[in-house]
């Protein structure tokens, strides 16, 4: 993963788990993978370390990446905010988690995360939809493994991305390589890659240069 925005994190775990630093006052900045997909399904978990802690997990484009000081540069970014990305926006304050996209937010009435909660991310580049999950349990009734609801994404070459506004926290990214994680299922995708809490669904893949090289 790659951080944006000018913020200074500190890199830790193989750039897995990502500390903003302990003298950031806040203000919305966001770290993207390296490696960006146009095509295939793609699957990644985001672990909620500390609460309240304000967060966002989802993706981005190239397209907005190279937008500079309209983009990640801009100092008050987070997914969602057009149609370019989106994002679960998880608050850990006690309020209902909900999803950005376009510029609109969707409450998750009842859903709530907090510390140790996986965030799971599936974004469809075939079919231009992305999925998400608590803890497991998609939301917005979706199914990603049979295309059913999700939210439209554009088609782009885009990038797993999260987003975060709160100062002196880490936070934990599992693209499907090595992860420190707490993970007691140690469940992979259908080629034997990636070690997730939570089961790819099925066509879904982790983000890999050999599965990129079947799928991507």
């Amino acid at each position: 993963v790659v951080g944006m925005g000018g913020t200074p994190f500190l890199w830790r775990n193989g750039n897995t788990e990502i500390k903003r630093d302990p003298d950031d006052s806040g203000g919305w900045v966001c770290v993207a993978s390296t490696m960006a997909v146009n095509k295939g399904k793609w699957y990644a978990e985001f672990e909620v370390l500390e609460s309240p802690s304000v967060t966002m997990y989802g993706y981005t484009t190239v397209a907005y990446l190279a937008e500079g000081g309209s983009g990640l540069n801009h100092p008050h970014f987070y997914l969602g905010t057009t149609i370019d990305s989106a994002g679960y926006y998880s608050n850990g304050d006690g309020a209902n988690d909900a999803i950005y996209h376009n510029a609109s937010n969707f409450p998750s009435a009842g859903v709530q995360s907090a510390a140790g909660t996986v965030i799971s991310v599936a974004m469809d580049c075939d079919n231009n939809k992305i999925h998400f999950a608590n803890n497991g349990t998609y939301t917005n009734s979706s199914n990603p493994a049979n295309n059913t609801n999700g939210f439209a994404m554009v088609d782009d070459y885009v990038y797993f991305a999260h987003s975060s506004y709160t100062g002196n926290k880490t936070y934990k990214t599992n693209l499907g390589g090595y992860t420190t994680d707490g993970i007691s299922s140690a469940a992979s995708d259908a080629n034997g890659y990636g070690t997730f809490e939570y089961a790819p669904p099925t066509g879904y893949y982790a983000l890999c240069t050999k599965n990129l090289a079947e799928y991507g």
